[in-house]
């Protein structure tokens, strides 16, 4: 028969006393036949009395012996891994109702409100009724905050592709923080940056980007 063994390399039937949890369970079959012969024999005042107390003592023994049968350690462990499997289904059947509530938009600032910095999404290439839109080009761009938008999915593209690890819950200030690390010394995101937060949320008729901008965002990302 094969032995099982936990990370530590420790047998699991080593964390007990087999000759102590075999009395416990000779005390555990006694306990159930002093109860059964207690219900049995329970109008007979004598035989009661004492079937009550060979149950009593029975429960005493089992107790004890199944005390000294688990070794020191195993019921803390026993205990880590019943709340870490409690952790884990609760996380699996939060996971469904986290979902619904981000589609019916309770998860994305204030409602969902595009003009939220905490509803960034990239605006190139996203799905939309269970299929994917085509990605607009350069040429399909009609405005220059079109083009600010472009070019930031462009380098956010080309930054997950280099190995960093994008996360959609971040606000584009967060996520200008969170790049840091991954950017050589002579690398500077800042113009992009700033530029697309004016392109993502400031009214589109009060905010102008000049073509020479355009053309120095175009060259540096």
């Amino acid at each position: 028969m094969k032995t099982h063994y936990d990370d530590e390399g420790v047998s699991f039937s080593s964390r007990f006393d087999k000759k102590n949890l075999l009395i416990s369970f000779i005390c555990l079959l006694l306990l159930a036949g002093s109860i059964w012969l207690l219900v049995k024999f329970i109008h007979d005042t004598i035989l009661s009395v004492a079937f009550a107390f060979t149950t009593l003592a029975a429960a005493i023994a089992f107790f004890i012996f199944l005390k000294k049968a688990i070794r020191s350690g195993t019921i803390e462990e026993g205990l880590y891994i019943i709340f870490v499997g409690l952790g884990k289904l609760f996380t699996l059947l939060l996971k469904p109702i986290v979902k619904l509530l981000e589609k019916l938009g309770f998860l994305k600032g204030r409602l969902g409100n595009k003009n939220d910095e905490h509803s960034f999404i990239f605006d190139f290439g996203r799905k939309g009724h269970g299929k994917r839109v085509k990605p607009l080009k350069w040429k399909d761009l009609t405005d220059n905050a079109q083009r600010v938008r472009f070019i930031f999915t462009k380098q956010m593209n080309f930054r997950i592709k280099k190995g960093y690890r994008f996360k959609k819950n971040l606000t584009p200030t967060q996520i200008e923080k969170d790049l840091k690390p991954y950017l050589k010394e002579e690398e500077d995101l800042s113009l992009l940056f700033d530029a697309y937060r004016l392109a993502r949320y400031e009214n589109g008729e009060r905010t102008q980007f000049d073509d020479q901008l355009i053309e120095k965002l175009r060259e540096l990302y």
